[in-house]
């Protein structure tokens, strides 16, 4: 048998088992399924994109994502915004975080529909991660 016929993970659980040494523990001891997530979305404009339908499919995506490992409590979805505005100056975003700083007990996670509608670049993510962690704390 050579690398090549072993089966390739389809889950990231998969992966995970597959790259991870035995002997390194489980970095999450949260009960799966547990998790309570909220759905951020982005269409950038109204007019060249049907945000109803753009909120759909990043809905889907983020729902077959979590499937298992928790439910999506909210979602924020952000219509003829730029991602090049700040997360705290998009009105959808803001009030996400207003809700996560309100409700820190309530809120487990935020899942993205797509990572390029909400992000301009790694630094944005850097910054909500770091807000993030001031909220939470």
């Amino acid at each position: 048998m050579t690398v090549s016929d072993l089966p390739l993970p389809t889950t990231l659980a998969e992966w995970i088992a597959a790259t991870v040494p035995s002997g390194v523990p489980a970095m999450d001891a949260t009960p799966v399924g547990s998790l309570r997530f909220l759905f951020y979305g982005r269409a950038s404009t109204l007019e060249h994109q049907d945000p109803r339908t753009s909120r759909a499919w990043q809905l889907d995506v983020s729902r077959r994502l979590t499937g298992g490992h928790g439910t999506i409590m909210g979602e924020y979805f952000e219509a003829g915004c730029s991602r090049q505005v700040p997360w705290h100056l998009r009105p959808r975003a803001a009030a996400m975080l207003r809700y996560i700083a309100a409700n820190v007990d309530r809120v487990d996670a935020v899942v993205v529909g797509e990572y390029e509608r909400a992000f301009l670049d790694g630094a944005q993510v850097r910054e909500l991660r770091a807000v993030l962690l001031v909220l939470t704390k």
